[in-house]
């Protein structure tokens, strides 16, 4: 096991049970329209945009359009209308829906057309209006990919990538990836800097660097040895990129300017939509256990002292108690130790309903993954790599609708997809 400073956060999924990527959808249009969306109405299928394959085109496109029918009073499905010219005659209220599958992120625009209610207007105008119109985006999971090829682990292959190192005596400690400005983004975080930047062309193209100076103020007491954190939270509009640092306390970049924030960012709360930071014990080391609401007021629930939380998925959390092996909880308080890991993450990656663990091995240097099931993980995939690896994150799905993995090491960024 690794003893030493470079025990990091990464990436992090809900605590709590989130809407389904498809089932978010229909959220979003439903808020957005707001009262725009007419009792009663039909909701229509537009032809679906995909630069994939889709196993089940129809029954993706028609679970598409139940989700927003339930949401809707009296709401049908349209059995004749599947555009606009069709929508723009039709004798109700339609709802005319334009899904898309596109790099891994599922979206629909809404077109709300509405009869005019005096009879003899409808017989003038002839057509219906278009009265409202709305788009709607959500990354892909295990309902959407149920219409999808399946992904099958055993086949993931990496890929490696330069970068420009850091200072001599500032070894990177933590990476994360997500959607920033409508691409994906990756972040390194060393005890005195903050890099974001995208793979291009066998390299991490960085497309800022900053000195954690210039960003957070420094905590009054720091770690002996430093604890960093990363991770993106992405809503509908944006994506916001949450870091920290024992050093330093926590800081946000939105995409144009930094904020600092308490505490260590850790986990997204899915009821508040807000961040959870984790504050420090010096004397032992370590985080506290104790979560906040990022601004210093102790949130409900505490989480047991370790050194850093990795990841959490399925109602099981990967983490590395004090002193300890790198370890899975469940709910329950049943663990399993994952003898010789060094970085980890949890998430499911073939997008099955089962979470999958991704774990680094320094003899040899390896990431492998394994299914978790029960109280027991099986193996599916061992990749050698050039060197050890120091940190791990779960990307959104991109490519073909899948996640990828991104390994950290002191010389390269290695993708696993």
């Amino acid at each position: 096991m690794r003893v030493g400073p470079f025990l990091c956060a990464m990436a992090y999924s809900s605590l709590a049970s989130a809407a389904t990527s498809l089932e978010s959808l229909a959220i979003q249009v439903v808020k957005q329209l707001d009262d725009k969306l007419p009792p009663g109405a039909q909701v229509a299928i537009g032809k679906m945009a995909t630069d994939q394959p889709i196993a089940n085109t129809a029954g993706l496109t028609t679970r598409i359009a139940e989700h927003l029918i339930s949401r809707i009073k009296s709401g049908s499905l349209a059995r004749d209308v599947h555009d606009g010219a069709a929508a723009r005659l039709a004798r109700r209220s339609t709802v005319l829906l334009w899904p898309q599958l596109l790099s891994g992120t599922v979206s629909v625009t809404a077109q709300v057309f509405v009869p005019d209610p005096n009879v003899w207007v409808r017989a003038k105008e002839r057509e219906n209006p278009l009265v409202a119109q709305t788009i709607a985006f959500s990354q892909a999971d295990v309902e959407l990919r149920q219409f999808l090829p399946p992904i099958a682990l055993e086949r993931m292959k990496s890929s490696v990538f330069g970068y420009e190192k850091f200072d001599d005596n500032d070894a990177p400690l933590a990476i994360a990836c997500g959607e920033m400005g409508g691409r994906g983004t990756l972040v390194v975080v060393s005890r005195n800097e903050v890099r974001t930047g995208h793979l291009s062309q066998g390299q991490v193209q960085w497309e800022q660097k900053v000195k954690w100076v210039d960003i957070a103020r420094r905590v009054p007491v720091p770690l002996r040895e430093p604890i960093v954190t990363a991770l993106f939270h992405t809503d509908v509009s944006h994506g916001t990129l949450w870091v920290g640092s024992s050093d330093r306390g926590g800081a946000i970049f939105n995409g144009k300017t930094w904020k600092a924030v308490d505490g260590l960012p850790m986990l997204v709360d899915p009821a508040s939509d807000s961040m959870w930071c984790a504050s420090t014990k010096p004397m032992d080391n370590a985080l506290s256990g104790v979560l906040t609401n990022c601004r210093g007021i102790e949130a409900p629930m505490v989480f047991p002292a370790h050194e850093a939380q990795l990841a959490q998925s399925f109602d099981r959390v990967l983490l590395r108690p004090l002193g300890g092996e790198l370890t899975i909880r469940d709910a329950t308080g049943a663990s399993i130790e994952l003898e010789g890991a060094e970085a980890g993450a949890l998430s499911d990656l073939n997008q099955d309903g089962l979470p999958e663990v991704i774990l680094s091995t320094n003899e040899p240097a390896s990431i492998r993954v394994a299914v978790v099931t029960g109280q027991s993980v099986q193996q599916k995939l061992q990749l050698e790599v050039p060197h050890p690896v120091v940190s791990i994150a779960v990307c959104p799905a991109e490519l073909d609708a899948r996640p990828s993995v991104l390994a950290l090491t002191a010389q390269e960024v290695i993708r696993v997809r």
